[in-house]
């Protein structure tokens, strides 16, 4: 059996959650503690993800140098005018009604016709 599916609608939302825990530092959700209890596709991601997070964290504290305050607070400026990633449309779940269900007319349509 293809893990495509499963994959699909299980593992990719929690790989999200946990890249975006990696990156604040929390722990990860209950949810997503259990998905990683169960799924050994995931556990593994999760360790390797934070293996090498981990590793470029520390060779990035290595060979950091100094920043221009000047040039640090352009970046920052930069960062808080820039919008924040954009979450799905509420629209695209009612989408994929309507196209479903214009597909099915047509479909009928054919076999009226017929």
């Amino acid at each position: 059996m293809s893990t495509f599916l499963p994959n699909l609608l299980f593992c990719r939302p929690v790989r999200r959650r946990l890249r975006g825990v990696e990156e604040n530092g929390a722990e990860p959700a209950k949810d997503d503690r259990g998905h990683l209890s169960r799924c050994p596709e995931c556990r593994q991601w999760f360790s390797t993800h934070t293996r090498l997070v981990g590793e470029l964290r520390r060779q990035a504290a290595e060979t950091a140098s100094p920043v221009d305050p000047s040039v640090r607070e352009r970046i920052q400026a930069s960062l808080a005018e820039m919008s924040p990633p954009a979450k799905p449309s509420p629209a695209r779940p009612l989408r994929a009604i309507v196209g479903t269900a214009a597909a099915a007319a047509v479909l009928m349509l054919f076999v009226l016709l017929r």
